[in-house]
């Protein structure tokens, strides 16, 4: 799964780690480790730029995931949500589809 980013990322982004571990359950899919003009700043550290992309299917639809080479789950961009027409509705926790189709989100440590 991934964990929605409600920082100022414009990008979805993941690990270089968290990729790898990834790929061992998934092997047939395909990295682009391409490097591009993607940086992206987690608070109060220096910008890290993007080593690739790796593109991941989820139940909202087909995502593209900047890999950087930081300790990084995969996180959606709420871009890339509005893009594919999701939003969280935090009343009964679930992600809710433009089809109104909804899933639950189950909330972890506190939040």
């Amino acid at each position: 799964g991934e964990l929605w980013d409600t920082g100022a990322a414009r990008i979805s982004t993941v690990g270089k780690a968290e990729v790898e571990a990834y790929l061992r359950e998934n092997p047939r899919t395909k990295i682009d480790w391409t490097p591009n003009n993607n940086n992206v700043s987690f608070r109060g550290q220096s910008p890290a730029k993007s080593l690739g992309t790796v593109r991941k299917e989820n139940e909202l639809g087909m995502v593209t995931f900047h890999v950087l080479d930081t300790p990084t789950p995969f996180l959606l961009s709420l871009a890339d949500a509005d893009r594919l027409g999701a939003y969280f509705n935090n009343v009964p926790n679930l992600i809710v589809r433009s089809d109104n189709s909804t899933f639950p989100v189950v909330r972890k440590w506190g939040h």
